[in-house]
């Protein structure tokens, strides 16, 4: 069909036309002149002189000549040739599975259409796939809609690779199943794609149909490398295919000219999924053959991860990890065969350069499914050295993944297992980041609020790792320890600790927890009130974690960029960093940093009086913090609760929970330096002596009562107006101006955006607001409105 298109385009312009040669029907190279011949209309007498009469005949025509399916008759080429040479005014145009291999060829390689893919999807209008997908579906299913089905469709499109032909005949079962379950069969197998229609080529009404013609052009030599080929996912290098496959660059040479893999501009080989499928369906009916390949693959690749541990870890952190990203599909595939094979060299070799990669990336989900099931494989098996070794060493990353996604209690544990390990078989840490279950232990206890015992265990380690001069724990320690001092209010020792934390890893070149140093330095300077300083260091660790591709350590980066920008005064700077953290958070499933986030954005709507939003933002935030049993985060929430309540008329209640946070040992610096803005400390206010549950509850209440004076959703309440003609019961009424700014107010409208639909200045605003709340007797904007409802100046809720 391209080439139709294309024929006509180009014969449009040529003083002759074009002609249409189909070759379907043809299957002896000595054949194709007589199908010129009869397709130009020209009379051959005899077949020694056909090639003759037919380049007499084109001799002085311009005319295009569109050759389809030549690849079975590709010994032809040399035909072709000659009449290119004696026919100045014809221009060829072949379609074919392999290329002609004459000197007057130009190779145009077509691939598959543009796919939208996960987290990047092109507007709909782009999507060339997705639009024929939804064009031919709905010649079947005219009520399809693309808003519900697009990502189903989009997923039927990616596991085609964009071919065509193959989303055609996807479209064509819309007629009986729904978009989800189309995609589902097709990733069961790709032996789905059959077409019913009746008037469609018999060679297009099934993708197998195809494959099976394209085998049938190869020897049995290229049949079996091309069907070991298969076991790759993701692509391939030339090294990898001859080591696991045995394909040498010629054999590979002969796979790309049958259009069977594609070389790319980075240097790799890839085959089109549905042709790997393929290819996979054929190597598993040989058990033998199949069984052997994934072993050599799952050998290739635990190798290359298991050479790259000292890069990845310190070294050339940032591009192996982009090594391993381009290996990521096969990689995970050999894992999962050493897995199932107990394998526990590979895995033994190969964990913590996996870890590491999948830390860098901020992963943290994907991790924590590949350990776990790791873990509960090699608990099932017999309990050698090699595997106890291997559980070690894995359970320590199964434990920080859990960290990572808030889960305490079974990170703990498996901190815990792997020390007893440890222990039992004699071994010390290995080499890297994060290998070391003590530290490990340390950051759990340090979460959870026990300052105390990780300031003890985390000295412990870092004791262990100067005696043992393992640079990469000493650091971890160190920077353990200054957080933990900032949380204890001691400044110059938390810059002391940090800071050697960040020589250590820039003395061996390493990059990446460096920006956990920078993280740490510039909280330090946020507590002294140095911003600029601060931003300096928040912006440093940024552009490390843009280089590795870090996006739960960019979504961190950016909150502590909001976080100074809010305390500079600058909120619509922060609101952008708040709510761009929040993508990047939502995107990877972190509770906790989108946590952080909501209460970037909570406390920056109790400074714009947008006291609904920061509701929702904050409660948000104290479900989590419970949740997740993270103690200084659950204080961060209950500190914008207190901002809320003083902002809410229930001044009482913020006190009490600000005077709470501001006595809690766990309180982060970050947390005190925002509440410096709104609280101060007084000798009369001692610490509650209440436990934190209490001032859960209160926090709650608060919570609640915010929730039923301002609309929970004021975007989908309806505006709310001044009732007109109503008798104001006040010693001096409001003005009309008044009542339109109060309006706004009960809507749960900042401060800006009424001054913005009012065409005023901030300043304005807030005078109006200053003489409503003077008026009504009132001193918060929560209380105007609910006084303003009882006076019936506005309507009720």
């Amino acid at each position: 069909r391209l080439g139709m298109e294309a024929a006509r385009r180009y014969g449009d312009r040529t003083k002759d036309g074009a002609i249409f040669v189909d070759l379907q029907a043809i299957d002896a190279p000595d054949l194709v002149i007589q199908a010129l011949a009869d397709s130009l209309q020209v009379a051959i007498p005899s077949r020694e002189t056909a090639v003759q009469q037919v380049a007499l005949f084109l001799a002085d025509k311009e005319t295009l000549l569109y050759l389809d399916n030549f690849e079975q008759v590709a010994d032809a080429a040399p035909v072709i040739s000659e009449l290119l040479n004696t026919s100045p005014g014809t221009t060829v145009l072949a379609t074919s599975r392999v290329p002609l291999r004459i000197t007057q060829e130009w190779l145009l390689h077509v691939d598959g259409l543009p796919v939208a893919q996960p987290n990047r999807p092109l507007p709909s209008e782009e999507s060339a796939s997705t639009m024929l997908f939804v064009d031919r579906a709905r010649k079947v299913r005219p009520d399809i809609s693309l808003t519900e089905s697009t990502p189903a469709i989009e997923r039927i499109c990616r596991l085609v690779d964009g071919m065509p032909l193959a989303i055609e005949i996807a479209a064509s079962w819309a007629s009986v199943l729904d978009c989800a379950d189309i995609a589902a069969e097709i990733e069961k197998s790709q032996a789905f794609l059959q077409s019913g229609m009746r008037d469609v080529p018999e060679r297009h009404r099934s993708i197998q149909v195809i494959f099976e013609q394209s085998m049938q052009l190869l020897d049995s030599r290229e049949q079996d490398v091309f069907q070991r080929l298969s076991i790759f996912k993701g692509g391939f290098t030339r090294d990898a295919a001859e080591k696991i496959t045995g394909a040498d660059l010629v054999m590979l040479s002969s796979l790309v000219d049958r259009s069977l893999i594609r070389p790319t501009s980075s240097g790799r080989y890839r085959i089109h999924e549905l042709v790997r499928q393929f290819g996979a369906g054929e190597l598993a009916k040989d058990e033998e053959v199949r069984s052997a390949t994934e072993q050599a693959h799952s050998k290739y690749y635990m190798e290359f991860m298991a050479g790259l541990h000292i890069e990845i870890a310190v070294t050339r952190q940032a591009e192996a990890a982009r090594e391993v990203e381009a290996e990521l599909e096969n990689v995970r595939a050999a894992w999962r065969y050493a897995v199932d094979h107990v394998d526990a060299e590979a895995i033994s070799n190969a964990t913590n350069a996996l870890a590491m990669f999948i830390q860098y990336r901020g992963r943290y989900a994907v991790g924590g499914q590949t350990f776990s099931g790791a873990v509960n494989a090699f608990k099932n098996a017999e309990h050698t050295h090699g595997v106890q070794k291997a559980l070690a060493l894995m359970l320590v990353q199964h434990g920080w993944f859990n960290l990572r996604q808030g889960h305490l209690d079974e990170s703990e544990q498996a901190f815990r297992e792997s020390s007893e390990l440890h222990e039992l078989i004699g071994m010390k840490p290995i080499r890297g980041f994060g290998s070391e279950p003590w530290l490990g232990r340390a950051y759990v206890i340090s979460t959870r609020g026990d300052i105390p015992s990780a300031i003890e265990l985390a000295t412990e380690v870092l004791e262990r790792a100067a005696a043992d001069d393992h640079i990469q724990h000493w650091s971890m320690a160190s920077q353990l320890l200054g957080h933990l001092a900032l949380r204890q209010g001691k400044l110059a020792e938390a810059r002391k600790h940090d800071q050697a934390a960040l020589e250590a890893s820039q003395k061996q070149g390493e990059q990446w927890f460096r920006s956990y140093c920078y993280n740490e330095l510039g909280e330090v300077a946020v507590a002294e009130g140095n911003y600029k300083e601060a931003n300096e260091h928040f912006e440093a660790s940024l552009h490390i974690n843009e280089d590795f591709g870090d996006r739960a350590n960019i979504g961190l980066s950016l909150v502590f960029l909001g976080e100074v920008a809010a305390l500079s005064g600058r909120n619509d700077e922060a609101r952008k960093f708040f709510e761009d953290s929040k993508v990047e958070y939502l995107q990877l499933g972190d509770r906790g940093g989108t946590a952080r986030a909501d209460s970037g954005l909570g406390v920056l709507a109790v400074s714009e009086s947008d006291f609904g939003a920061a509701g929702r933002h904050l409660k948000a935030v104290l479900d989590t913090s419970i949740d997740m049993q993270f103690t200084a985060m659950l204080l961060d929430a209950l500190e914008g609760i207190g901002e809320l309540a003083l902002n809410t008329d229930m001044k009482e209640e913020g006190e009490q929970l600000l005077a709470f946070v501001d006595h809690h040992d766990s309180t982060e610096s970050r947390t005190r330096a925002r509440m410096k803005l709104v609280y101060k400390t007084s000798d009369s206010i001692s610490a509650p002596e209440t436990a934190m549950d209490e001032q859960v509850s209160l926090a709650r209440r608060v919570l609640d009562s915010v929730e039923q004076t301002v609309p929970a959703d004021p975007s989908h309440d309806g505006p709310t107006v001044p009732v007109p003609g109503v008798e104001q019961l006040l010693p001096e009424p409001l003005t009309e101006r008044e009542l339109e700014v109060l309006s706004q107010i009960a809507n749960g409208l900042p401060n800006k955006q009424i001054a913005d639909d009012l065409f005023v200045s901030l300043g304005t605003v807030k005078w109006y607001s200053n003489q409503i709340y003077t008026k009504l007797g009132v001193h918060s904007r929560m209380s105007a409105v609910a006084k303003a409802r009882q006076l019936g100046l506005i309507p009720s809720s």
